[in-house]
């Protein structure tokens, strides 16, 4: 919300300084993004794609209600400031909340695609499921392999085809176009 308000700013330097910032974390491959901060930063392999996550899923979800405020029809801004709101009061009391209602699909869809990046973290030493797995593996013999891959697998499609369809019933409450654009989102996440 904050990277939203920031990116809106009438201020030239902020709104420019927070596109900048926004641009350059949504265009970064997000495995690229963990590494550096495993290499640069000395925070450890968990913080590192902790903080590489949290940066690249706010500049999307930040971008995301950014687009929904300013969906919005321009009568809702008009009307909160009519009533003698401020502009940032607006935006908090009026606009965010009709904003985040209507962005709230592709939010929880964004949450799919973040519960599979967590996978890239076994890269830079993160010990999750999919290094659980591998701990397994080395643990058992070899001969194992396939019925715990397929739990992993399995145990990975559970989590994602849960978030899938919460993402798809609040889009069917949002309205036909909602849901064709987030079921569109999610069958190819998914």
């Amino acid at each position: 919300m904050v990277l939203a308000l920031l990116r809106m700013s009438e201020h030239r330097v902020i709104r420019y300084a927070v596109t900048v910032v926004l641009e350059f974390f949504r265009g970064m491959p997000v495995l690229l993004m963990m590494l550096f901060i495993y290499l640069i930063f000395p925070i450890g392999p968990y913080w590192s794609v902790v903080t590489a996550l949290a940066l690249y899923n706010g500049a999307i979800i930040g971008e995301a209600l950014r687009s929904g405020i300013l969906g919005l029809p321009r009568g809702q801004r008009e009307a909160g400031l009519a009533i003698g709101l401020r502009p940032l009061q607006n935006r908090l009391l009026v606009e965010f909340p009709q904003a985040f209602r209507t962005m709230l699909p592709i939010i929880v869809a964004q949450l799919v695609v973040l519960i599979k990046d967590t996978a890239l973290g076994t890269i830079v030493s993160l010990v999750g499921l999919t290094k659980q797995g591998e701990l397994i593996l080395e643990a058992t013999s070899r001969d194992n392999s396939l019925p715990i891959f397929v739990v992993m697998v399995g145990m990975y499609l559970v989590l994602n085809l849960s978030v899938s369809t919460i993402a798809r019933r609040l889009a069917r409450k949002r309205g036909p176009r909602v849901a064709k654009t987030v079921a569109a989102g999610t069958s190819q996440g998914a």
